[in-house]
């Protein structure tokens, strides 16, 4: 005996055609219904050789046991070499001549197609397997080895389901789907066939480390495999996928970077499993305020809770409202300088000169628009508060400098630029407005009244803020100069700052009760506690992104005030508890 043919890796495949028998053709037997014995259109194979030759039938309803199948070949018997519920292996025996072949299980009996029997003399051709069981993806093939005793022909191999398994003219296998196929070596009129059954793994358990990740946009962080058990050595790479890129990106290696707010599902897939986990970006948060060190307060921005020094602790300072115009992050605020307070204005964490320092001033707001840069504040000038807007820096006076006067806030819409705040005028703090630099009083001067903030949308201005009436400190909202108060004038309140977005009006501040500072939200009114009244507290700011609220302020904890974000009202600590810091405006891109 001979080896004429190396490895070979084998997926098989049993595509089962089905030969339906009419009365008027001649071969009886019922019709292929599943459970009865049916013949495959192609068998047998091969179809043709000497006394001794090896035959498969394929098809379905065999019995799995040898002898419970009788073939023929006409009328001569056939002896079962093995068998399968869908293949029977058997062999031409002594006498037999060419006719139809049939199969008989349980006394049903079909007929297929003709063998013919020859007289040349049979070429023995052995494999070195009968079946094969293999996963189905090409690197977990089979090999087969076939010998015979015939020199110096070549073995011609073939499938019976090349989608299921191929092979090449080497013998070599590749399996590629789920399935059964018959893979035939032939040297000669010999001939001899494996079953190779492509079967679902090979990979039994596959997870992820992690099953949810928050990243903020632009942040980035790995994922890796957790658990890979499998029933082979060597798998297959993993291959990485993100359900949407937009949101979320991820490389080969598991690498995911947050590209904008939303949520992608990024899997991992290994042959034939896979793991998820979900992805959600949130919008980058900024926070401005201070953080007391070495008992100074030193200016602080907060983004996605980090904290970054603006100053460096030399000087009192206060970071008081921050806006972001895309990459460009801007804050307001100020810095004592020689025992007075100077405005400042920072880009980017770089200080820019607003004031000539050689008066007290104070920069309260900021808000950008196109190319502009619009500060808001006051500078005291020959012992008068003047309002004060600066543009890119360039102060321009809101007011003569007859009275004081104090800006709190700033809004630009389209070409109009807004500031409120408020003035003294004949001894009765009035809530004031400018509108491009004209003046108009919100408030009659009854009763001493100061805003706060204010907020802009179609052409609707919400000024924030509180008014004294007999002696309590009632909290405001000026809608178009029509006031409504939020509080219950029993208890001292102040309306902080104002956000609008879809006709809702939103506004943060405390109301006191059992003389404690609660902090507060109102939404279109209505009042939700932030805190529970146990420590002193106040929400200093608000701003809406989608349908998530963030609202900023502070809580007096064990004789410490804590800086503090409420994201849907769930609390976060931005300060460590040990010294004094506190949250005053915020900006959610």
């Amino acid at each position: 005996m001979k080896k004429i043919a190396l490895p070979i890796v084998l997926v098989l495949s049993l595509c089962v055609a089905v030969l339906s028998c009419n009365r008027d053709d001649g071969p009886t037997g019922p019709d292929p219904i599943y459970g009865y014995p049916n013949l495959n259109l192609l068998t047998p194979t091969p179809n043709t050789g000497p006394v001794g030759t090896v035959f498969t039938i394929t098809g379905h309803g065999f019995s799995s046991v040898p002898s419970e199948n009788i073939v023929r070949i006409g009328d001569a018997v056939a002896p079962v070499i093995s068998a399968l519920p869908y293949a029977i292996k058997a062999t031409v025996p002594e006498g037999a001549v060419t006719g139809a072949i049939s199969v008989t299980v349980d006394g049903i009996t079909v007929t297929g197609n003709t063998f013919t029997v020859t007289e040349e003399e049979l070429i023995s051709v052995v494999l070195d397997k009968d079946q094969l069981t293999l996963y189905p993806y090409p690197n977990y093939g089979g090999t087969l080895e076939v010998t015979s005793d015939l020199e110096g022909n070549t073995v011609i191999w073939s499938s019976s389901d090349e989608t299921v398994a191929s092979v090449d003219q080497n013998g070599v296998v590749t399996p590629l789907k789920i399935g059964t196929a018959l893979i035939t070596a032939m040297v000669g009129n010999g001939s001899a066939q494996c079953v190779v059954n492509v079967v679902d793994g090979p990979v039994t358990d596959l997870q992820l480390d992690l099953t949810e990740l928050g990243l903020y946009r632009g942040g980035s962080t790995s994922l890796s495999i957790s658990t890979l058990e499998a029933e082979v050595e060597q798998t297959n790479d993993p291959v990485w996928s993100s359900s949407d890129e937009t949101v979320a990106t991820v490389d080969q290696d598991g690498n995911v970077v947050a590209i904008t707010t939303g949520t992608a599902t990024v899997t991992v897939t290994v042959d034939n499993a896979t793991a998820s986990c979900t992805v959600t970006v949130s919008p980058d948060v900024y926070v401005a305020g201070y953080i007391t060190i070495n008992g100074t307060r030193v200016a602080h921005l907060w983004k996605n809770e980090v904290p970054t020094a603006l100053t460096d602790g030399t000087n009192l300072a206060v970071a008081s409202s921050v806006f972001v115009d895309q990459e460009n992050v801007h804050v307001a605020g100020y810095e004592t300088v020689n025992a007075a307070p100077r405005a400042r204005q920072w880009q980017n964490g770089n200080e820019i000169a607003i004031t000539d320092e050689s008066n007290l001033s104070l920069a309260n707001s900021i808000f950008a628009s196109g190319s502009d840069v619009y500060a808001a504040g006051y500078e005291r000038v020959n012992g008068i508060n003047v309002t004060k807007l600066w543009i890119n820096g360039i102060a321009t006076d809101l007011s003569n400098g007859s009275e004081d006067n104090f800006a709190q806030g700033v809004y630009v819409q389209g070409t109009d630029v807004y500031v409120t705040g408020y003035a003294a005028i004949n001894g009765t703090y009035r809530v004031k407005l400018w509108t491009n630099g004209i003046a108009s009083d919100i408030t009659d001067g009854m009763n001493n009244a100061f805003a706060n903030s204010i907020a802009v949308s179609d052409q609707n201005v919400y000024i924030v803020g509180y008014e004294n009436a007999n002696g309590i400190d009632v909290a405001k909202l000026w809608t178009n100069g029509t006031a409504s108060n939020l509080s219950d004038g029993i208890n001292n309140a102040n309306a902080s700052s104002a956000f609008e977005q879809n006709g809702n009006v939103y506004v943060s501040g405390y109301q006191e009760v059992n003389g404690v500072k609660v902090a507060r939200l109102w939404i279109n009114g209505i009042t939700t506690n932030l805190t529970d009244g146990a420590n002193n507290a106040s929400a200093n700011a608000v701003f809406v992104y989608g349908t998530d609220v963030y609202v900023v302020g502070y809580e007096v904890m064990n004789g410490i005030t804590i800086a503090k974000i409420w994201i849907n009202g769930v609390p976060v600590e931005l300060s460590d508890g040990i010294e004094n810091a506190n949250a005053l405006s915020i900006f959610v891109e």
